[in-house]
């Protein structure tokens, strides 16, 4: 699945509500700005950025 969003506070908030696990990558144009893994722990689920 992929999206265009015009800002990366964006594409955090629209992956936020997509997916409720798993990894997703940030990209800008060819060049992979960060990788987002979701760890769902208990009701607190945060976002590991690399």
């Amino acid at each position: 699945m992929t999206f265009d969003v015009p800002d990366l506070r964006t594409a955090l908030v629209v992956t936020d509500i997509v997916m409720t696990a798993g990894v997703a990558e940030v990209w800008q144009k060819d060049r992979r700005l960060a990788s987002v893994r979701r760890d769902n722990r208990g009701r607190l689920p945060f976002w590991h950025v690399e």
